[in-house]
């Protein structure tokens, strides 16, 4: 995230490594903060960051075909990015879990970050258990 912010940016912090902890799940996050140049804009920032590694994979364009192909629904607001603007400062954040909320109905929304040495019944796993915290927190709206 750094080499691709510095190009577009005149200074690039990034926080250290910090653990959040969520309901049953522990969070693994960091903060990056940028100044930009005077020729970007937000949009320039989100068009060099979007889709994230996290949940595109990389390369980006390749894993993002193969992605399309690959997944049996459209993501919708999965992944997508959620942030806003005073003017001056610009909070963005990627969508992780989500729901589309129709009455008394929702459709949950939420992935797995698959990687080369990923067991795959432990990840199907881990979806479930963030499906459930989504669908717990749902209940105690109704």
């Amino acid at each position: 995230m750094r080499a691709t912010l510095e190009p577009l940016c005149v200074h690039v912090s990034v926080s250290p490594l910090t653990q959040r902890r969520a309901d049953d799940l522990e969070h693994v996050y960091c903060q990056v903060q940028g100044v930009l140049r005077d020729e970007v804009n937000d949009d320039d920032i989100l068009d060099a960051l979007h889709p994230t590694p996290a949940v595109c994979g990389s390369p980006r364009d390749a894993a993002a075909e193969i992605l399309e192909e690959l997944e049996p629904m459209p993501r919708d607001l999965y992944s997508g990015v959620l942030g806003y603007s005073n003017g001056h400062q610009t909070t963005a954040i990627v969508v992780l879990r989500c729901a589309q909320v129709h009455g008394r109905k929702a459709r949950l929304f939420g992935g797995a970050g698959i990687v080369a040495d990923s067991d795959a019944e432990l990840e199907y796993s881990e979806c479930g258990w963030k499906m459930e915290i989504m669908r717990r927190a749902l209940m105690d709206l109704v």
